[in-house]
């Protein structure tokens, strides 16, 4: 039997990215998302650059219906040995201020979408003994972020969430990652109309995704539960010097109001 891998969010940026290599890698693809025209363009250069399946499921994460049916989708399947949750957005402002309904949206695509999905394959992983499972999480779980109440709060459910399932589901010989990238060069901060030009690329080294991927595959490998990928610092900053995490976050606060 051929082996399946399942990437969500996969029309750009690490979804994209993490499509590519597992399609390097020989396994057939089922890619979701909902920018229908790039994801089959993704599938027609996959499908014939790796000589691989490739299914395309458009999906709505924010609609509980539509997750419910992906995952029935899913749990029918017995050929799934990847799951990447890469499903995601991001907003820019103050809590209470932003509109409620995005902010729920967010909860259902980062953590009720991903936690269905895991669900759905876990069973069948369980039984072979044998799966991955990479949840895309952020340096934002290490860190809370005025003006990104939410997403730091759901990227940090997937942090922990990822870390207490390995410990579970370890002595069935499934792994599961938590991927925190740092600044990536994806169409992520575009798309929330958020100028990236104020980010000093002095002090904050951004990644390509196809980088961030392979350092994420390669954790895979050595059985690394969390895998950072840039911006380690600001982490070690605020355990190591709270104080002047908080200072520098604040003048930066001030600075882009």
């Amino acid at each position: 039997m051929r082996k399946t891998a399942v990437v969500t969010g996969a029309s750009s940026g690490i979804g994209k990215a993490y499509a590519e290599k597992l399609a390097s890698l020989g396994y057939d693809l089922v890619i979701t998302g909902r920018r229908k025209d790039l994801l089959k363009e993704l599938k027609l250069n996959l499908a014939e650059k790796y000589k691989i399946n490739v299914d395309v499921k458009i999906v709505e994460f924010s609609s509980k219906d539509e997750v419910i049916k992906f995952c029935l989708f899913l749990n029918r399947r017995d050929d799934i040995y990847v799951l990447v949750n890469n499903a995601g957005f991001g907003t820019e402002g103050y809590f209470g201020a932003e509109n409620t309904s995005d902010q729920i949206k967010m909860l259902d695509v980062h953590v009720y979408a991903s936690v269905l999905s895991v669900q759905a394959v876990l069973t069948k992983m369980k039984e072979r003994k044998s799966g991955v499972i990479i949840n895309v999480a952020s340096v934002a779980a290490f860190l809370p972020l005025p003006g990104n109440v939410m997403y730091s709060a759901t990227k940090n459910f997937l942090l922990m969430f990822s870390e207490s399932l390995q410990m579970e589901v370890q002595k069935y010989g499934i792994y599961v990652q938590a991927l925190c990238p740092g600044f990536t060069r994806t169409d992520f901060h575009s798309r929330i109309g958020f100028d990236t030009s104020k980010i000093s690329s002095r002090l904050f080294k951004w990644k390509a995704p196809e980088d961030v991927v392979e350092k994420s595959w390669k954790c895979v490998s050595r059985g690394k539960v969390v895998c950072v990928t840039g911006s380690m610092y600001l982490i070690l900053l605020r355990r190591c010097f709270p104080n002047l995490y908080n200072a520098i976050l604040n003048n930066y606060l001030k600075k882009h109001q």
